[in-house]
């Protein structure tokens, strides 16, 4: 699987796992102290959160941070 595919399955994984918390990008965004766009930039796989910030988003959405990293 490409990088950008790669990203773009983790990006999908996070949209869902907040979407089924019925949260929304900017209550994320607060939480981690990030901008709504960041938080759209990781849904669409474009950015990558750095390890601090991807501990924080897997403890919200109860993520594996296996699966992020």
């Amino acid at each position: 699987m490409a990088i950008n595919e790669e990203w773009t399955r983790r990006g999908k994984m996070i949209q869902n796992a907040r979407l089924a918390k019925g949260m929304k990008q900017s209550e994320i965004a607060l939480m981690l102290g990030k901008s709504i766009s960041a938080i759209s930039s990781y849904e669409l796989g474009t950015r990558r959160p750095n390890i601090d910030d991807a501990k924080k988003l897997c403890d919200l959405l109860e993520l594996d941070i296996t699966q992020l990293i």
